[in-house]
């Protein structure tokens, strides 16, 4: 292999991890986002019960849940 072969690949390469990186970076922003969505006052456990306030389902689901 010709060193102007092997360097074509490693610029490939590292491309190819820069992408990777960028992407891995966005869906670690977004599972933050995802986890600060989820961690609100809207949920409670009481005495073994789940409560949730109603403004935290959409309404759709809290017909199917109410009927």
């Amino acid at each position: 292999m010709s060193n102007q072969y092997l360097e074509a690949v490693i610029s490939e390469l590292s491309a190819r991890v820069t992408q990777q990186s960028a992407q891995i970076e966005e869906l670690q922003k977004q599972l933050t986002d995802m986890q600060a969505a989820m961690s609100c006052d809207a949920f409670s456990i009481k005495e073994g019960e789940i409560f949730i306030e109603k403004k935290a389902i959409s309404e759709p689901l809290l017909s199917q849940l109410t009927s």
